[in-house]
């Protein structure tokens, strides 16, 4: 049964009449505060280490549980993981044949593309060459008879020149044989009449 707070004055009080204040208060405080009711006793203990050892089997065994647990959990998450990550691998690998397909695609078009685009730009060439080269030769043609046309046009000029001045040497032969003519028929006619003057007065002497 505990002690009540008058109780315990008491016994201190009569203790300290018999062994004296010192002794009394060393007493009271080897007594426990509630009554011995509340003190542990050796099976008290053997029972609250079992209960601690079974708490403790217990723990360790859910513990055990619970890590067996987590490395079943960690285990499936591993694999999750690693599924995971093999499906993005094989779909990266898929994405990255899959635009490596498309650029080939697209570098195979654009080289396909550049070569039909030589290709025009060596026919449109070759055209342009053609006809330049046509181009050239007409023109070749039409300087050759244009210098043709030129060379029979200035052989005509250079014809009619030589008989307009043919004509003009003529012409001025002609005149100096009419001028020369008259010199002489004056001369002769002159002489005749000096010949007729000077034979008359001779016949009249």
């Amino acid at each position: 049964m505990a002690l009540t707070h008058t109780q315990r004055n008491s016994m201190f009080n009569t203790l300290t009449e018999v062994m004296g204040q010192d002794d009394a208060e060393t007493l009271m405080e080897h007594l426990p505060s509630s009554g011995w009711g509340n003190v542990a006793t050796k099976d008290d203990l053997r029972a609250a280490f079992a209960e601690t050892s079974a708490a403790i089997a217990t723990g360790l065994a859910q513990a055990a549980v619970e890590r067996a647990d987590g490395f079943a959990q960690a285990a499936v998450e591993r694999a999750e993981i690693r599924t995971e990550a093999a499906v993005e691998r094989a779909e990266g690998f898929a994405q990255a044949a899959a635009e490596r397909t498309a650029i080939i695609k697209a570098m195979t078009d654009g080289f396909a593309q550049a070569a039909v685009e030589r290709a025009e730009i060596r026919t449109e060439a070759a055209v342009e060459r053609a006809e330049g080269f046509a181009q050239a030769a007409a023109e070749r043609t039409a300087i050759i008879k244009a210098m043709t046309d030129g060379f029979a046009q200035a052989a005509v000029e250079r014809a009619e020149i030589r008989t307009e001045a043919a004509l003009g040497r003529a012409e001025i032969m002609r005149r100096q044989a009419w001028h020369l003519y008259i010199v002489v028929s004056t001369i002769v006619v002159a002489t005749v009449s000096i010949w007729i003057a000077v034979l008359t007065q001779a016949g009249a002497g």
